[in-house]
């Protein structure tokens, strides 16, 4: 049995314990609520599990191909500004596809400051440009401070959208 199979498992019986620990203590409106929202964490988990599945039976070979950044420091909200190209090889990649990266964000002498964001490339025959913004936490953060890194987490099937002007 493979490591995510163990841990899907695991993380029914924990969330299931809590469930029923907690659910003879609550009136019937509460339990109905609280049962549904036990039951759309398990179901975020196991689609996430299917991703980790996934990506363990096909991983994602992504290449860094540019990569550009600017931090710009508005008045109320300083906000840094990226630009990634990527190549992917997946054997079993489609023409169309979505990628989706997380993009973390540290600061040399700031440990206490970490971003994380996710931003989705659209990529055609394996190859497309992604853009994003992260507010950032402070005025006195510069260009030169930032360690910007890139983790593959999935990719999804896509359809070209044809426009045509008739």
């Amino acid at each position: 049995m493979d490591v995510i199979k163990v841990k899907s498992i695991v993380i029914r019986i924990v969330l299931t314990f809590i469930l029923f620990m907690v659910l003879p203590g609550c009136d019937d409106s509460s339990q109905a609520l609280l049962q549904r929202e036990m039951q759309g964490k398990i179901a975020f988990l196991e689609a996430a599990l299917l991703d980790a599945q996934h990506l363990q039976r096909y991983p994602l070979h992504v290449e860094i191909q540019e990569f550009d950044y600017k931090i710009k420091d508005q008045m109320f909200e300083p906000l840094l500004f990226g630009k990634v190209v990527v190549a992917v090889n997946h054997e079993q990649l489609p023409p169309f596809a979505y990628l989706q990266l997380r993009v973390e964000v540290n600061f040399k002498q700031k440990e206490s400051v970490q971003l994380i964001k996710v931003v989705w490339v659209d990529l055609i025959d394996g190859k497309g440009e992604g853009e994003f913004q992260i507010s950032l936490p402070g005025h006195e953060l510069d260009d030169a401070e930032a360690i910007i890194s890139f983790v593959p987490l999935s990719w999804y099937r896509g359809l070209p959208v044809i426009v045509s002007s008739s």
